[in-house]
């Protein structure tokens, strides 16, 4: 019952590329595997083109939080680890957005704010 209810709520024409299974469980890997692809590039070549600040923020904004939920950051398995990996990895990603938000935005009208920026040392926070 279950499988048909999935089935039933794709489009038709991506229904035939699915490959019928009666085990829901096989369906659903299936189904993500195929269709839970974060599109990296289409991040990397956002613009801000004649959007507002505010706008185009909260595009990228949004597809990093759809990345989010796809990439795992990874963690220590050691157990004794000092060297608190995990905030090192989440402050390089924010130096990576950061980068991303400031190299899309208008060159002509922000150019030479986002210089100002990026000539900073510590990069200002993202937020």
């Amino acid at each position: 019952m279950l499988v048909s209810w999935i089935l039933n709520t794709i489009e038709p024409n991506l229904r035939s590329t699915i490959s019928y299974t009666e085990n829901v469980k096989d369906l659903w890997e299936d189904i993500k595997e195929r269709f839970s692809i974060v599109n990296g590039p289409m991040i990397h070549q956002l613009k801000q083109s004649g959007l507002t600040v505010t706008a185009y923020y909260g595009k990228l904004k949004s597809l990093w939080d759809e990345l989010d939920n796809y990439e795992q950051t990874p963690m220590c398995q050691c157990g004794s680890c000092t060297c608190d990996i995990t905030s090192q990895l989440d402050k390089r990603r924010e130096e990576e957005r950061l980068h991303q938000f400031l190299m899309g935005l208008d060159d002509v009208v922000y150019g030479t704010v986002r210089s100002n920026l990026l000539a900073n040392d510590p990069l200002p926070s993202l937020n």
